[in-house]
This record gives C-alpha cells, sequence and structure tokens, in this order.
C-alpha cells in the first residue's frame, strides 16, 4: 500500500470521542489543493512499483469531499489498482465515493463477522490490528477464523512491524542501548509507545512475533 501521509486525527477527535467540528482536510477548499498535490506525489513515486496494490487516501483523517476528490484523482491516473481509507466509517455519508475497501481499525473479530454476515459490497481490511505492543498480539487466532467464515474478509496490517528507537551510549554500563521516547530527557513524549513492533529495533523477534507466524503458516485451500 502507498501511504500518502496524512494525518489529520486531533482536528476531529476529542479525548478519544468523534468531534469533527473542524475536521482537516475535510470539505475545506483551502486544504484541497494541499491534498491533491499530496496524492500527486504519491502516485508519481510509486506509480511503476508492481508491489503497489493499493493507493492509500490518509490515515484517521475523519472525511469529506477533499478526501473523496483524492479517491477520484487516484482513479483517474490509475483503473488497475484499489484505494483504501478507514476514515469513512465514521461519516458514511461518503461511502459511496472514498475506498474500494471496508476499513477499520481494532475492530473486534465479532464486529467484523457481523459486516462479513451482512453480503457487503466492499471487502474487509483491518488497516491495522492487535497492536503489538507488550504482551499483546494474543487472541490471533480468532481473526485468522475469519478467512473460513467469508471470502469478503482480506486479513489486515498488525501494528506495528518493528520497533522506532535509536541507539545511544549507556554511561551506567558503557553500552550502547535501544531508546525510545523519554529516554532524551525529552518531555512530552509518548515514551514506549514506539516501541510496537513485533521486531525490536534492531530487528530481533519478539515473541509475539512466533504468534503471528504460527498462524500465517497455515491456510486453507
Amino acid at each position: 500500500m502507498a501511504e500518502t501521509n496524512l494525518e489529520s486525527h486531533g482536528t476531529w477527535q476529542k479525548m478519544g470521542a468523534v468531534e469533527p467540528s473542524v475536521n482537516v482536510p475535510g470539505s475545506h477548499k483551502s486544504w484541497r489543493e494541499v491534498v491533491l498535490d499530496r496524492a500527486r506525489s504519491n502516485y508519481e513515486q510509486f506509480k511503476n512499483h508492481v508491489s503497489i496494490l493499493f493507493w492509500s487516501l490518509g490515515n484517521e483523517s475523519y472525511a469529506g469531499e477533499n478526501i473523496a476528490a483524492m479517491n477520484a484523482l487516484y482513479k483517474e491516473h490509475d483503473k488497475t489498482r484499489l484505494t483504501h481509507y478507514e476514515g469513512v466509517f465514521h461519516n458514511r455519508q461518503f461511502n459511496a465515493v472514498i475506498s474500494d475497501v471496508e476499513s477499520r481499525m481494532y475492530a473486534s473479530p465479532a464486529d467484523i463477522l457481523a459486516y462479513l454476515q451482512q453480503k457487503p459490497v466492499k471487502p474487509y481490511l483491518n488497516c491495522e490490528f492487535m497492536h503489538s505492543m507488550g504482551n499483546s498480539v494474543g487472541g490471533f487466532d480468532e481473526y485468522m477464523a475469519l478467512y473460513n467464515q467469508s471470502p469478503a474478509y482480506t486479513g489486515g496490517f498488525v501494528w506495528d512491524y518493528v520497533d522506532q528507537a535509536l541507539w545511544q551510549h549507556d554511561a551506567i554500563t558503557g553500552e550502547q542501548v535501544l531508546s525510545y521516547g523519554g529516554d532524551f530527557n525529552d518531555r512530552h513524549s509518548d515514551y514506549e509507545f514506539s516501541g510496537n513492533g513485533l521486531f525490536f529495533a534492531d530487528r530481533q523477534p519478539k515473541p509475539a512475533l512466533q504468534e503471528v507466524a504460527y498462524y500465517y503458516e497455515q491456510f486453507d485451500n
């Protein structure tokens, strides 16, 4: 998936609640050319990469006419690939003109199954699920079981693949250590929230990877 690198959930989500009073880019005309330029750049950069299956319209930016315009731009330039966007889940007004797939973040297996049983027009894709942080990724089997429930279930992307961390010298041990938010006397920070990968930042596997690998190795014909 070619990510557009657009995220603005702070403009429509207040302390976890959906409250789109501002909603950038939304349908604001002042943002139209900005997001279309972003989409054009993304398209031109990746159009010849055969591994690209989806054009992303952004991440956690609600919905609006500007996102719909991005969808139209990709369709105008490339009729061979699908578009993806999760935010339309929060505003069904744009369901027909944004995204070729139904996409949600961290939906439960039960909620996904309920959608699949409605004979949906759009296939289902988890753009983020499991959140591999700490002692997590349990219950992965429940998501894998959905493959046998409906051909409209297409799986998803575990968040995240690899930790984001930087090496720095530890004055006490004399060793090089991987450091996260707060380790650089930085305030404010998200602390260990950059450490939610299936791999550590040095690409060594975490125990959670065993869970994912086990269930990914078996597919029914």
